[in-house]
């Protein structure tokens, strides 16, 4: 049986993880809706359809490290979700977020990868890989 106190704390860091969990959401439709917006913007003015092309590949990188810390919040989540649902003593010490997240960072590289991999997901590159298109369509007019 987990003490109190314990499940006290795990449930109010799972509460503050959600809630973080949640704006990089809001962030990444932001993100999302700002490259649309310059698109948009671009097609009706005369706007260079590479310095457009340049600033969707940015905003797709941004997001992507974005999801990347996202993704980091949600290993945790997952983490303080078994130990509340194993409910027995020698579980996970909360509020571990950022020594989980160091001891997970690894060197360059592998951070760069990450991003990467984040990146290319479907729900992030979808919507940069329609806009680079357009804006490439829209270069070779």
């Amino acid at each position: 049986m987990m003490e109190p106190h314990l499940y006290k704390a795990l449930s109010q860091e799972w509460i503050a993880l959600q809630r973080s969990f949640e704006q990089y959401e809001q962030s990444a439709l932001a993100t999302k809706l700002a490259a649309v917006a310059i698109s948009v913007v671009a097609a009706f003015t005369s706007i260079d359809p590479m310095i457009v092309g340049a600033i969707t590949i940015l905003l797709w990188m941004q997001e992507a490290i974005s999801r990347t810390s996202q993704a980091r919040i949600g290993l945790r989540l997952l983490r303080v979700e078994t130990t509340i649902a194993a409910n027995k003593n020698g579980v996970s010490a909360p509020f571990q977020l950022h020594v989980e997240w160091d001891n997970a960072r690894g060197n360059s590289v592998s951070l760069i990868k990450e991003y990467a991999v984040n990146g290319l997901r479907p729900t992030v590159a979808y919507i940069y890989v329609a806009l680079l298109v357009i804006s490439q369509v829209a270069a070779a007019r």
